[in-house]
């Protein structure tokens, strides 16, 4: 009886954990088959974006688009010198003359980067590293909509970038286990357009649309990056990124 009353609580407790935390009672439990399997994933790249963004612009109660964001990135090569790419996050715009930022707001982007040209230098050794000629174009929406911004600013960003870029490998090229791999220098020219909208229907544009942009990468390994973006139009924006390719 005793033993029967001992299987009868167990198999209750059971049902109540299964019925207020179902994901706790499967765990460990499932099958170990999938709809979809995949051999590799090394057309994909994942990162993770943080920036702050300084943009003068024609409309004086905003003057300066002074944003913070962090964003994840999701990449797929779909050919082997075409990345298609999306980034998603929060995004916070400060005010003139406020000490704050306001509250984050969603914002996203997507884009093509294409790798256009690449010379590999061999000789001399000291200059061993390869050229490449690289473009990037983007579209980011960004809307702030909430109480906390009186304007209630909107506005669509088209941008490219051209830059030549130098890799400089560490070691050798086809050595793909050094640690750190190598460091690639980036410098170009860079087009912005903005073209934005406040309250009652008031458009706003950029001051400047073409401008610099220049970036250090250090990959950690040969899929593993560490980065610093930086764009000068009106002012500096800046670019943190970690970047990891399949």
């Amino acid at each position: 009886m005793k033993l029967r009353l001992c299987l009868f609580c167990v198999a209750a407790m059971a049902l109540c954990c299964t019925a207020n935390d179902a994901s706790a009672a499967m765990a460990g439990a499932g099958t170990r088959d999938s709809a979809f399997y995949s051999t590799t994933l090394s057309s994909w790249s994942v990162g993770l974006n943080a920036c702050a963004e300084k943009r003068d612009v024609d409309r004086t109660e905003l003057g300066t688009l002074d944003t913070r964001s962090a964003a994840f990135f999701l990449g797929y090569d779909v050919m082997d010198w075409l990345t298609l790419f999306g980034a998603a996050g929060a995004e916070e715009l400060k005010y003139p003359g406020f000490k704050t930022y306001g509250k984050g707001q969603f914002y996203w982007s997507a884009g093509l980067q294409a790798n256009v040209w690449r010379y590999d230098i061999i000789d001399p050794d000291f200059l061993a590293g390869t050229l490449i000629f690289k473009s990037a174009i983007e579209y980011s929406q960004h809307k702030f909509d909430d109480s906390n911004y009186t304007t209630k600013p909107e506005w669509n960003e088209w941008r490219l970038d051209a830059p030549f870029s130098y890799e400089m490998y560490v070691d050798k090229q086809d050595n793909l286990n050094q640690t750190p791999y190598s460091l690639c220098l980036s410098a170009g020219p860079s087009v912005s357009v903005i073209d934005g909208t406040i309250r009652n229907n008031l458009g706003f544009k950029d001051k400047r649309d073409v401008g610099l942009m220049g970036a250090v990468d250090l990959y950690l390994s040969h899929n593993l990056s560490l980065g610093l973006l930086v764009h000068y139009f009106s002012d500096v924006s800046m670019n943190g990124n970690i970047m990891y390719h399949f």
